[in-house]
């Protein structure tokens, strides 16, 4: 194939482009002796002129004004607002307030010129300003506009979640810090739910103005073994926000630690779904072959127990293991914890993980906004890859025509 031939199998495909492209310009100009002609497609507008005519062909912006030197008019979309005429005047019944026209009468007030503590209306005193003389007094209209604004009520909690692990008897002491992040001042009130037996707030009630904040000093103290599981609520301006809180009471004296921890992929399951947890026991007292008791939990906010089982396990050093609960098909669409607790003599161990059952749709829709997210990504590293090749192939194109000339 002949050089001409390559590159007008090359250019051709780039031509028409240009020329299709050369469709969509901004403007098109028509010109003549008396009469010029522009239309503007997308830049807002444009005037058309010759000696005796001035127009303007608006497409797309909110108004246009077309002039002459006789002859003056606005055209576009004036959203309801129509300006007055230069002698103040309006169509039909409407007013003249300030330059605008509009149905109702405009608002006015009394100017009051004092002279001596009266009003005058020039020489006999009149307030209506008719009488003679030269009237100072008079009504001078006015247009008062307010915008209403929207009070913003929010407030933050430093925390998400709070959790103890302690022994029997023990004492620990935790702060919340929550700030006014609105616009007006607040009348907070804070209380916790399932675990008044437990925590102690220092404060139930308080104002915050606005980026104001309030420290909670929060005791816990451990007066029973096992796990529990309850809230701090905040409540104010009509919101309320919950702060999950876990407690984890251990005996006095542990021979066995252990820790549950619910992979953050578990953490949202459905009704009928497996709950997964890991599992990490770890034996204090050095014996080798040491059997031990274990308990598996869920309980719910009001402490009602969802599910339980039990088993024996022997324990050398440490064990660590993969352990999986089967949800009721019927569970509720809430808050839980899953607990394991370990006995062995008198010593007893205890851990727990917070988890929520959502509807199966809302884990869908996470699956789906991931998927999307993959797709777009792919779609991106595609368009990259063919504009690569495409240069590559028009490099080596080049490479082959040089060498043909030279040929």
């Amino acid at each position: 194939m002949s050089i001409k031939k390559r590159i007008l199998l090359v250019f051709t495909p780039v031509f028409l482009f240009v020329i299709l492209f050369s469709t969509v310009i901004n403007s098109i100009t028509s010109n003549s002796t008396n009469y010029q002609f522009s239309t503007t497609l997308t830049g807002g507008g444009e005037s058309s002129n010759s000696t005796n005519y001035a127009n303007v062909v608006s497409v797309g912006v909110t108004a246009g004004v077309t002039n002459s030197t006789n002859y003056m008019n606005k055209l576009g979309f004036l959203h309801g607002i129509q300006e007055c005429t230069s002698d103040n005047q309006c169509s039909g019944d409407n007013y003249c307030c300030n330059g605008v026209c509009q149905s109702n009468s405009c608002a006015t007030t009394t100017t009051v010129a004092s002279s001596g503590g009266t009003t005058t209306g020039g020489g006999g005193g009149s307030s209506g300003g008719a009488g003679g003389g030269g009237g100072a007094g008079g009504f001078v209209p006015v247009v008062k506009e307010e915008e209403a604004t929207l009070e913003l009520k929010d407030f933050s909690i430093s925390k998400n979640e709070l959790k103890y692990s302690l022994n029997l008897g023990a004492v620990a002491k935790d702060t919340l810090s929550i700030q006014n992040t609105g616009d007006v001042p607040l009348m907070l009130s804070v209380s916790e739910s399932q675990l008044s037996d437990f925590l102690e707030l220092s404060d139930q009630s308080f104002n915050l103005n606005p980026s104001e904040q309030k420290i909670i000093e929060i005791t816990a103290t451990a007066k029973r073994i096992g796990s529990y599981f309850g809230e701090i609520s905040v409540s104010g301006g009509g919101i309320l926000k919950k702060v999950p809180a876990l407690l984890d009471i251990n005996s006095e004296e542990v021979l066995f630690d252990v820790h549950l921890d619910i992979p953050q992929e578990y953490k949202k399951a459905t009704p009928g779904s497996k709950l997964r947890m890991q599992v990490t026991l770890l034996n204090i007292i050095g014996k080798k072959d040491v059997n031990i008791s274990v308990t598996y939990f869920i309980k719910n906010k009001q402490g009602k127990i969802i599910y339980e089982s039990s088993e024996l396990l022997v324990v050398d050093k440490q064990k660590s293991y993969l352990k999986e609960i089967k949800l009721p098909d019927d569970i509720q669409y809430d808050d839980y914890i899953a607990s394991i607790e370990v006995t062995y003599a008198k010593s007893f161990a205890v851990s727990s993980e917070l988890f929520s059952v959502i509807k199966e749709g809302s884990i869908k829709q996470m699956v789906d906004s991931i998927k999307s997210r993959l797709f777009s990504n792919v779609y991106y590293v595609l368009v990259g890859a063919i504009a690569v090749s495409i240069s590559i192939i028009f490099i080596i194109y080049l490479k082959l025509s040089k060498s043909g000339r030279k040929e």
